[in-house]
């Protein structure tokens, strides 16, 4: 008789203390994003009004996934929600700073294979619990048509096909990158980078990307 592995056998993930952080996250996303608006879109007068009157980042997506795949006795079934919430300063000199934190939480029975819960009787839907850093980069845009960043962040090069953030997933991916961002014209731009790890891989990734972002030239 086929049989799951039981889900309380992962005490190392400590998933009792995720799902009570995420909840946090949300109280908190629900408080921020009810609050006003901030002055973010305007060039800060000087560092300390940059770095104390940040725009806020705050955001929750909920999603079910079912999965019917050949090969399966049973079928799949994910409740997941994510959260975000970080902040952004203003432009001061040119100069800006992005951090954002991000959380997965099942909801209900885990009737999936998030690829490290052992639930391998049921489909794949990869999108694990965690709690991590997900975006952590500055930036400085030196004229209207050069820029210039550094740190993780989220790169999504022509069609995604090579490099993208897999913005589908839940807990989606970012690298860690340095990179030149040239905009010559209106709609075009390209982006020559340096990118490293991901964030939702154990693989590191060590290349030269080079590519359009989706503004590309029409």
């Amino acid at each position: 008789m086929r049989q799951d592995r039981p889900t309380a056998a992962r005490p190392a993930r400590h998933a009792h203390l995720r799902l009570p952080c995420v909840l946090l996250l949300a109280g908190i996303t629900g408080i921020l994003t009810a609050g006003p608006a901030g002055a973010a879109g305007k060039e800060a007068e000087s560092l300390a009004d940059a770095v104390f009157d940040p725009a806020l980042i705050a955001s929750m997506r909920y999603r079910y996934e079912f999965v019917d795949q050949d090969g399966f006795v049973r079928d799949a079934n994910a409740s997941t929600l994510r959260l975000r919430l970080g902040v952004r300063t203003r432009e001061w000199r040119g100069f800006s700073f992005t951090v954002e934190g991000e959380g997965v939480a099942h909801l209900g029975p885990e009737r999936f294979n998030d690829t490290v819960n052992g639930r391998t009787a049921f489909p794949v839907v990869a999108d694990p619990e965690d709690v991590v850093l997900n975006r952590v980069f500055g930036r400085w845009q030196a004229r209207d048509w050069l820029a210039v960043d550094a740190g993780r962040q989220a790169l999504n090069l022509d069609n995604q096909r090579f490099i993208g953030s897999v913005g589908w997933r839940q807990n989606d991916q970012t690298m860690d990158s340095a990179g030149l961002v040239l905009t010559p014209a209106a709609r075009c731009a390209s982006r020559p980078a340096m990118s490293g790890a991901s964030t939702a891989s154990s693989d590191p990734i060590r290349r030269w990307a080079c590519g359009r972002t989706p503004t590309s030239c029409s």
